[in-house]
């Protein structure tokens, strides 16, 4: 017995490469699926609901304000070009923007002229869009919102810097 015949059957090796490539495989499979769903979510309009989002535009001109009125469509750039991020439901409300000046004793908040219609504001306001609330985040079909995102906007008239307050749901 000592010289023992070696065992010619062919062996099955596992490499860390083959199973690499088989869960490489298994991950490309969900994400298709997992895309073919989110598109499914966002066409089927029983899955979304109404949203109301409270934002916050600081120190833009008074003027603007004139351009902002209730019913007017808000856009925002995606990679797929411009899409509809919602509409105004009520003009915004203008808050008087605060000045800073520093004084001999330390510094001090004043208001802004009120007379200036070249003065800056800040505008608060609401707009509604159509989305699903995940987890606090509002998934829309073109991005995802949350509490102090941040974003440009576009309007008809007006590029934004547009800060979200809050996210309520309509009744």
């Amino acid at each position: 017995m000592a010289n023992e015949e070696k065992s010619t059957a062919p062996r099955a090796k596992v490499y860390i490469l083959d199973v690499a490539v088989v869960l490489l495989a298994l991950l490309l499979a969900v994400c298709l699926w997992q895309k073919n769903n989110i598109a499914y979510f966002f066409e089927a309009d029983t899955t979304q609901k109404a949203y109301s989002v409270t934002f916050v535009i600081e120190n833009v001109r008074y003027d603007t304000t004139k351009t902002l009125a209730e019913g007017t469509k808000i856009y925002v750039m995606t990679d797929k070009g411009q899409a509809e991020l919602g509409t105004l439901q009520d003009a915004p409300d203008v808050l008087p923007r605060l000045s800073t000046a520093q004084t001999a004793t330390g510094a001090v908040s004043v208001l802004m002229p009120q007379t200036d219609p070249q003065r800056f504001v800040d505008l608060s306001g609401t707009f509604v869009c159509r989305g699903v609330l995940r987890d606090a985040t509002l998934v829309l079909p073109s991005l995802s919102l949350a509490v102090n995102t941040t974003l440009v906007v576009q309007t008809e008239y007006n590029n934004l810097l547009l800060r979200v307050v809050s996210i309520t749901e309509n009744m």
